[in-house]
């Protein structure tokens, strides 16, 4: 008789909405947002994930994981062969967080937050409970 191998099928759910790499932190993921500002030259040279290294140390398959997310939410735009550049909020951002303003970046952050799929899930939700 001969034993047939039983194959171990996975089934990954496509997300409606892209979420965050869970695997860095958030400090992290605000090291990558600045270093496509930087690697990008402030917005005027589309950078790819692997060019990020030299000012980052967070390997390159990690930062790769965070730009759907990124782009979803506005924080890059995609350009040609893979690369992305930074919108101009985020280099407002990248400024705010430099000059360690902190209702500047409290007023960025809300710009580029408030348009995002989870803000308005999240708005809608406490409008209807709103002892929430």
């Amino acid at each position: 008789m001969s034993e047939e191998k039983e194959k171990k099928v996975r089934i990954v759910a496509e997300l409606k909405n892209p979420l965050p790499d869970n695997r860095i932190s958030l400090d992290s993921h605000f090291d990558i947002i600045k270093a496509y500002v930087v690697a990008s030259n402030n917005g005027k040279t589309p950078a790819g994930y692997k060019e990020l290294a030299p000012f980052i140390k967070i390997d390159s398959t990690l930062v790769s994981g965070c730009n759907k997310f990124f782009e979803n939410i506005g924080i890059i735009t995609k350009s040609e062969g893979g690369k992305y550049l930074p919108t101009e909020n985020t280099i407002e951002l990248f400024n705010a967080l430099q000059w360690k303003n902190e209702e500047l970046i409290k007023k960025t952050l809300q710009k580029i937050l408030e348009s995002t799929w989870f803000w308005i899930q999240t708005k809608q939700y406490l409008t209807v409970n709103e002892s929430a």
